[in-house]
């Protein structure tokens, strides 16, 4: 799970996770970002598409969270992003709490 959070740091400073990610099905394999958050925040990708041209290939990707100015007080919010491509989805679930 992705976890972020704001204590201690600006709230409108966007937090980042870095991640590498490994081929592991066929090669010539695209997979597109999406993501759902509540209201409160904003989950982007960079880049948001990626394009494998060999199994085990290697890339490395930014997960960035960016929280608006409407979220409660030492709340905890959830969401998650995906990476999907024609055959597969995979998932992974966020949390996130404010100040």
């Amino acid at each position: 799970m992705a976890s972020f959070s704001s204590r201690g740091r600006n709230i409108v400073d966007p937090n980042i996770l870095k991640r590498t990610v490994s081929n592991v099905g066929s090669s010539m394999r695209v997979s597109k970002f999406s993501a759902i958050s509540p209201k409160e925040y904003s989950i982007t990708a960079t880049p948001n598409i990626l394009k494998f041209n060999c199994v085990g290939e290697q890339m490395n990707i930014t997960i960035t969270m960016t929280a608006n100015n409407k979220h409660g007080p030492d709340q905890y919010y959830f969401g998650w992003y995906a990476w999907t491509d024609e055959h597969h989805i995979v998932r992974s679930p966020v949390a996130v709490s404010f100040p």
